[in-house]
């Protein structure tokens, strides 16, 4: 009987010793004390015996870490108020010292013992999320793997009473990433319900609406996102989604409005100039001039850019004033030699096309000679000019 009693107090003792290093743990992690509140943990629980215990070293560990080496090991550090942790993992960089921590193999240690520890479910689902997003196809498991694993653990722990935000959009980003977009967006829906400040979750949204054609849904979405944003190329994605949208609808007015805006947070985006260049033929002639430049400019070597332009302007009968843009081009001095030949085989495309027969054989020419200088007789651009122009090379 004393030894029973023995072992109950002894018991009592492990399991009080854990609820009192959590409860200062939590306090160490809302001074920013993070290093400390670890240590703290690691001491109380040095074998991760406790599920409780791990469950919030691991968040520890993905949530607030300097460094890690591939989620195997981690770094600590204790931020002061006037730090900022994000921050700090730069100013940090270099030699530190590291913990380790196999997530996987110990919370799964643990759910041998306790299957219903639901807590355990959503950590292990978030470690899974985190090596999705930071590492994908070059972790140690497959991407798809991971999201399997990651979207199973979440979904054990939401349906059992967990309902966290980055479980709930875990699942639904799963779902997206199968193009399973109607099944994607109550779980979306739900992450947004449950954290309005998870832009991540309203991007997504946004983007599996679009996808089913519910283009102001879509918008509604893609605007609280926009508006939750801070990084500049983030927003300028939003934005873009949100003129696209609008684009689509045939609302060409506020979707100008939106590309340009996309435009000014990340400028010279491929898809955002195309898109200006497209509604300012519409809407905007004087614009129209220099964002044709701009989008020139991304490329003056790049068969594709010279497409679209052809495309653009033969749409609206422009052509004069696109072969005129080409020379223009051309009397600068300081092309690189691809550029000069894109510009003068173009030009002499437009000439033919335009009934310039005095002059498009002297362009062709120039463009025949500066390709020869720069690719094989084989390559594809002499069997487009001998198709075209039904010349030999």
């Amino acid at each position: 009987m004393k030894v029973l009693i023995s072992s109950l107090l002894c018991l009592m003792s492990f399991f009080s010793l854990g609820q009192a290093a959590l409860v200062e743990a939590r306090q160490l992690i809302a001074k920013g004390h993070y290093h400390s509140a670890y240590n703290l943990l690691d001491q109380a629980d040095p074998n991760n015996d406790k599920p409780d215990v791990l469950a919030l070293k691991v968040e520890i560990a993905l949530d607030y870490h300097l460094a890690t080496k591939k989620h195997r090991e981690f770094a600590f550090g204790n931020i002061e108020p006037s730090e900022n942790l994000m921050a700090k993992r730069e100013i940090a960089k270099g030699a530190h010292s590291f913990s380790p921590l196999k997530v996987d193999s110990l919370i799964k240690r643990q759910l041998a013992k306790k299957p219903d520890h639901f807590r355990l479910h959503y950590m292990l689902g978030r470690y899974y999320q985190e090596l999705y997003m930071h590492y994908g196809d070059s972790a140690d498991i497959p991407g798809g793997m991971l999201l399997k694993f990651m979207e199973m653990h979440f979904r054990i722990a939401f349906n059992n009473g967990l309902k966290e935000s980055l479980a709930a959009y875990g699942i639904g980003f799963a779902k997206l990433s199968r193009e399973d977009y109607s099944g994607a967006i109550p779980y979306l829906k739900e992450s947004c319900n449950l954290d309005s400040n998870y832009v991540p979750a309203h991007y997504n949204l946004a983007y599996a609406l679009m996808q089913l054609q519910r283009k102001n849904e879509a918008i509604f979405w893609a605007k609280k996102a926009f508006q939750l944003y801070e990084d500049s190329l983030f927003k300028a994605d939003a934005a873009r989604m949100i003129a696209l949208s609008y684009k689509e609808l045939d609302s060409l007015e506020p979707a100008l409005l939106y590309y340009r805006l996309s435009d000014s947070l990340a400028p010279n985006n491929y898809y955002s100039l195309k898109s200006l260049l497209q509604l300012e033929a519409n809407l905007d002639s004087t614009a129209f001039v220099d964002t044709r430049l701009r989008f020139f400019q991304l490329g003056t070597d790049k068969a594709p850019i010279y497409q679209d332009l052809l495309l653009l302007h033969r749409a609206y009968g422009w052509d004069e004033s696109l072969l005129l843009f080409f020379q223009e081009q051309l009397k600068q001095t300081d092309w690189d030699l691809s550029s000069r030949a894109h510009l003068h085989l173009y030009s002499a495309i437009l000439e033919k096309d335009l009934g310039k027969e005095e002059l498009w054989p002297k362009e062709l020419s120039s463009a025949k000679k500066a390709f020869k200088a720069l690719y094989p007789a084989d390559h594809k651009v002499f069997v487009f000019i001998k198709s075209y122009f039904k010349a030999s090379p």
